[in-house]
């Protein structure tokens, strides 16, 4: 919806044009992610409504701040921008691509004042840009997910504000109830957050997140407050605004509406009951009546199966878990609210007292692993990998320092998927392991070399981290040809050698081989990039004119710093293509080809 349809509304002083914007915004949201093919439909909802009234109630001067610390609630963000005149019409389905707006928000863009969307981090930045405001009755006002309330960093973040009577900065809690995969209360619960709350210095007040008038009582008390930090706890609903995205089992397990894009006919229908609320005359060119609208039907949806998605390395490991799990008792899964996105969600079912369910709560997760480890347990740790390595990093060293065995298991690895933005891209924490001692990394390109694993695990006595790749897999290479240690062929070239390891960059190698033609390129994978080759993969390499070592990650000590130490660097070609630089995000085909690795400029690579 166009903003000049918002124009003339007044939701600052009417409940019926407050309504009509925060269902016009959760349209635009819908459609943006639509378009982008993935973003986060049910924080942005949840939220639309908290941030038009921090926007229209209370944040009234230049000098007046607003961001969101959770960062999912991006497109609802963006929605409410470009109603209030803030982003133009023309970047609104460009969410999630390079010219357009990042999946998460970054400093800067139409004057959102930081990047977010590593949780936990939001009262901390609005502290600090406390200190440094100019006019003293400006304010501050951050957006929080409750999930994110596990967080470590926002309980140390409370008592500092309250000792500095922070008058004017704002805590606003979007209280959907619900996080990554299932309800708050059931992943991590927050006890009693009023005596937390208060207990640390801070006022503390609820309201409903969706009612104008109950909005407006609450913002009302906020301008009240002078000399205290506020705590505003909103009761809301995930997927506010359309209801069979709201309705989820009390039970559930697997909330579908967390991420992700709506599919076509969950898109029709969301459409349609959007459309229907705001009762106004469009265009037919913007919203045409067509069959697909008109006859849709809501999907069917089991919120105790995960949803289904292509194949990839998670449900692969979701398989190996198991095998392992069965093989011995002494091992147990530490998952970090993301058991769909890791693949624990097997062994959470059928090893329910080996399962830890650790919440958004990474340190606490890996110190917790620590001391599993020294009592003769073998715990494998499960989160995204740009949170896992970055947050709990010390954690990490500290458990190294033990020289106890822990699997730390990185998923979303590497600068793909590029569309959710810098915080969720990790292309830093090869480097930070690899400059760890007692730990090997291992990064399967496919799901033969992830087998390897099952024996992996029981023969090292050192911790391992698992570098997985959350994207479509290359094919499997052939059972007999991987083993630990070694190069695993994937295709035999005359000329030029590409070593690799993940399967996105295998895909990728493999594409530049295809476009090569004529047998000129050699592709290895090295699912144990931290290591140096063997002696025989080296001598065997003395045949190729020019190798390419391609790397999803930051400069470290990968394959490309091993083959530069060996002696093979002084008679061969060797170079790098790999992250060099901060990532840039949006779709998989414009940030590969900015960042040099594409096909087509590796290509152009091996042949300069």
């Amino acid at each position: 919806m166009p903003s000049e349809f918002l124009s003339n509304l007044d939701p600052k002083n009417s409940e019926e044009d407050f309504k009509t914007l925060g269902t016009a915004c959760r349209l635009n949201a819908l459609s943006m992610i639509k378009a982008a093919g993935s973003g986060h439909i049910g924080s942005s909802f949840s939220a639309i409504d908290l941030i038009i009234a921090s926007k229209i109630f209370y944040q009234s001067k230049s000098a007046d701040l607003f961001f969101s610390s959770k960062g999912h609630d991006a497109p609802g963000l963006y929605s409410v921008m470009n109603a209030l005149g803030e982003i133009p019409d023309e970047m609104m389905l460009k969410l999630r691509r390079m010219a357009g707006l990042p999946g998460h928000p970054e400093v800067g863009l139409f004057g959102i004042p930081t990047s977010t969307g590593s949780l936990g981090m939001g009262i901390s930045k609005a502290k600090g840009f406390w200190y440094a405001k100019e006019n003293i009755n400006s304010r501050i006002t951050v957006l929080l997910g409750d999930g994110e309330l596990q967080e470590g960093q926002i309980w140390e973040s409370l008592p500092g504000a309250s000792r500095d009577k922070m008058g004017g900065l704002i805590a606003i809690v979007d209280g959907n109830k619900i996080q990554s995969d299932t309800w708050v209360e059931m992943t991590l619960p927050l006890g009693d957050l009023q005596k937390r709350v208060e207990g640390s210095g801070w006022r503390y007040l609820e309201c409903d997140g969706h009612e104008y008038a109950s909005l407006k009582k609450a913002f009302d008390e906020i301008s009240r407050e002078s000399s205290k930090p506020i705590f505003l706890y909103a009761h809301t609903k995930k997927s506010s605004g359309v209801s069979f995205m709201e309705d989820f089992n009390p039970e559930g397990l697997f909330y579908k509406y967390h991420s992700g894009s709506p599919g076509d006919e969950e898109y029709a229908e969301a459409a349609k009951e959007l459309i229907l609320k705001l009762d106004l005359e469009l265009p037919e060119s913007l919203f045409p009546k067509s069959p697909t609208i008109e006859n849709a039907l809501i999907p069917s949806s089991n919120d105790f199966l995960p949803k289904e998605r292509n194949r990839s390395l998670i449900q692969c490991w979701a398989e190996i878990l198991e095998e392992i799990f069965s093989s011995d008792v002494k091992f147990m899964a530490l998952d970090a609210d993301l058991s769909y996105d890791t693949g624990t969600y097997k062994v959470a079912q059928s090893f329910k007292s080996r399962y830890i369910q650790c919440g958004i709560a990474e340190q606490d997760m890996v110190s917790m692993a620590g001391s599993l480890a020294l009592s003769g347990k073998v715990p494998i740790v499960h989160s995204f990998a740009s949170f896992l390595t970055t947050r709990a990093a010390e954690q990490i060293f500290n458990n190294l320092s033990e020289h106890s065995k822990i699997v730390y298991c990185g998923f979303l690895a590497g600068i793909l998927p590029s569309a959710p933005g810098h915080s969720h891209q990790a292309v830093s924490d090869f480097g930070i392991i690899s400059s760890f001692p007692n730990i090997e990394i291992f990064e399967p390109a496919c799901e033969t070399e992830l087998q390897l694993m099952k024996t992996f695990i029981h023969e090292t006595d050192k911790s391992i981290y698992l570098r997985i790749g959350s994207v479509d897999l290359p094919e499997p290479a052939p059972v007999n040809s991987v083993s630990i240690g070694k190069l695993t062929t994937r295709k035999i070239g005359s000329k030029f050698a590409i070593i690799t390891s993940g399967p996105s960059m295998t895909r990728i190698a493999l594409e530049v081989a295809d476009l090569m033609g004529g047998g000129l390129v050699s592709v290895f994978t090295y699912p144990t990039p931290g290591r140096q080759l063997s002696d025989d993969d080296l001598s065997n390499l003395f045949e190729y004119k020019k190798i390419v070592v391609l790397e999803n990650h930051m400069p470290a000590l990968g394959i490309f710093q091993n083959l530069s130490r060996a002696s093979i660097s002084e008679y061969l070609s060797v170079t790098r293509i790999g992250v060099c630089e901060l990532p840039r995000n949006g779709h998989t085909d414009e940030v590969l080809n900015f960042h040099g690795m594409d096909a087509a400029s590796i290509k152009q690579k091996l042949l300069g």
